[in-house]
């Protein structure tokens, strides 16, 4: 909000929660007109009640950076590469696009 330069103007409205799945949980269970919520878009296209209007521009955009990895002792060390290359596989692309990842 200070670099949009709107965090004075709002920090009476502002209400934080521990992470974005319970502030999404929150505004759809508030009767409260007008809400605005802001987190990741995976947590906001499986959370109930809650509708995306649109994405935050690049600059401001809330990302995390996703990686796999296997345990060097793991007792399936090729079921973990099986299941992260499923993962990552162009033919999962379509299925995290939709799930909000990029």
């Amino acid at each position: 909000l200070v670099a949009l330069e709107i965090d004075e103007e709002l920090a009476a409205r502002l209400r934080p929660f521990p992470n974005g799945a319970a502030a999404m949980r929150e505004m759809a269970l508030s009767t409260e007109p007008g809400l605005l919520g802001c987190t990741q878009v995976t947590e906001i296209l499986f959370a109930p009640g809650v509708d995306l209007v649109a994405r935050l521009p690049q600059k401001f955009e809330l990302a995390t950076v996703y990686t796999a990895a296997v345990c060097s002792q793991t007792e399936q060390p090729q079921a973990a590469k099986m299941l992260i290359d499923m993962l990552t596989s162009p033919q999962a692309a379509e299925t995290r696009s939709a799930a909000g990842f990029e």
